[in-house]
């Protein structure tokens, strides 16, 4: 349960400083990144998926796509991928500058991303791009780590 809100806890973060998250849905599973999703992959509802990029022509409705398959659960390396894509999220925003405050505000009720963003503003803010990427990815490391080696 903890996972399933911490994946929530990512789409609520939205872009602070330049960063943009896209929510993507790829071989049934949610991804976030911080490039477009490929065609037919962007999550529904979000702007991609309903069509707000580009207009679009009239043309006759596609015929009804297949009803989808039941998802199944996520594997326990995929759910620790998870907070370590939130981790990652987390501190590339705290090391461009963001603020803590707006971050916390996005996430009232998730204690897992709010104990991630704690950590984060624990941590050194770096002024050179190599040293904020080696700090980005010990942290999202560090989190993976913690959640292989944990319960389930």
């Amino acid at each position: 349960m903890r996972m399933l809100l911490l994946a929530g806890a990512l789409a609520l973060l939205m872009p602070v400083a330049e960063a943009q998250i896209n929510k993507c849905v790829i071989d049934g599973r949610h991804t976030w990144q911080s490039a477009p999703c490929p065609p037919g992959t962007a999550e529904e509802g979000s702007k991609e998926e309903s069509g707000q990029g580009a207009p679009q022509a009239s043309a006759p409705s596609p015929a009804p796509a297949p009803a989808p398959q039941p998802a199944r659960p996520p594997t326990k390396q995929e759910r620790c991928a998870n907070v370590a894509q939130l981790a990652e999220t987390v501190m590339q925003q705290r090391q461009r500058g963001a603020s803590m405050r707006e971050l916390m505000s996005r996430v009232p009720d998730n204690d897992v991303a709010r104990r991630i963003i704690m950590a984060a503003y624990e941590e050194p803010r770096y002024n050179t791009r190599e040293y904020q990427q080696n700090e980005i990815r010990d942290f999202e490391n560090k989190y993976f780590l913690e959640c292989m080696r944990g319960a389930n």
